[in-house]
């Protein structure tokens, strides 16, 4: 972890150096614009990183985020209460027992995210859940987030939208910021566990070439129906791998589309027209790469126009139920 965060922050230094050595340069060759414009590029860079080093400074001062220890605390909270019960169901035990949560198993670690599952529990009750863990790591792209909402606040507000219409995919749980000193420096979700399930990149590896015609184009157009919705709630901006393929059936042959995992997705319900014609295209050109190259070359032609017709079926954001 260190190594990486001091690779960072110097290749922040260097942007800074280099900004304002141009910027130094425009001036004594009397360009007072574009002077003025690298300067002021090189002073932003500035900011941010004494940003980054502040929030660098306040991590080691208040020591490591450790995760069982924010799972505790996030159990005592009357969201997860609330989120948990609902996720339970109508057999959730009553108010008065309250749920326990404890860490289960770390699924990957990186430097800005772990993903986890965490086991939920009351009475002689137990429910898995999958977590996602964020730290601001100080990298370039973190820069972000100072205009962008967090991962876990945009993917929260995604899981309610795909609730809100419908759209197969974990129900969100829980969902609160860590913070040190009073300031955000990471933040925790908390969602259903789908179980065993493959993204659709690894289902088409392994799987499609061994499913009949009529399989494939039967998930092709589970996979179109999806997208419709998607962006008929106003989320844009999932590559392949948001999609995870659960069987129903033992053969693996019937298979459900889920959404999962939604890192850097879009929600924007009242995008412009030209926006959401941007977004859309783009989303269908990366599903349809990804067909391309797993499914059989003489099929091509006919579950791309299968895929794109399902998926364009309906231009407009539906209203919210």
């Amino acid at each position: 972890m260190v190594p990486f965060v001091v690779k960072k922050r110097l290749q922040c230094l260097a942007i800074l150096v280099a900004l304002g050595t141009v910027g130094m340069l425009l001036s004594q060759a009397h360009r007072p614009i574009g002077a003025a414009l690298f300067l002021g590029a090189a002073g932003t860079v500035g900011l941010a990183l004494l940003l980054l080093l502040a929030l660098d400074l306040i991590g080691l001062l208040s020591g490591p985020v450790r995760l069982d220890e924010e799972l505790t605390s996030l159990a005592h909270t009357d969201g997860f209460q609330r989120g948990i019960s609902r996720l339970a169901g109508p057999d959730a035990p009553p108010a008065d027992h309250p749920w326990t949560l404890r860490l289960h198993r770390v699924l990957s670690r990186r430097h800005t995210h772990v993903s986890f599952e965490a086991t939920a529990s009351c009475n002689d009750r137990d429910i898995l859940l999958w977590g996602k863990r964020y730290l601001w790591a100080g990298q370039v792209r973190s820069l972000e987030r100072l205009s962008m909402p967090a991962y876990a606040s945009a993917t929260w507000a995604i899981l309610h939208a795909m609730s809100d219409h419908r759209i197969p995919g974990a129900q969100p749980v829980a969902c609160r910021k860590l913070r040190r000193f009073g300031l955000t420096v990471g933040s925790i979700l908390l969602a259903e566990h789908l179980g065993d399930v493959l993204s659709l990149k690894d289902y088409l590896k392994t799987r499609a070439q061994t499913l009949t015609p009529d399989q494939r184009r039967a998930i092709v157009s589970a996979l179109a129906g999806t997208v419709r919705r998607l962006h008929a709630a106003g989320i844009y901006d999932f590559p392949p791998r948001y999609f995870r393929l659960a069987g129903t059936g033992a053969s693996h042959h019937e298979m459900r589309i889920y959404v999962f995992d939604l890192d850097k997705a879009h929600f924007a319900p009242r995008a412009p027209r030209w926006v959401r014609c941007l977004c859309r295209c783009r989303d269908l050109r990366r599903l349809t790469k990804c067909l391309r190259k797993h499914t059989p070359p003489e099929e091509h032609e006919a579950l791309e126009t299968l895929f794109h017709h399902g998926a364009c079926a309906t231009a407009e954001p539906a209203p919210r139920q």
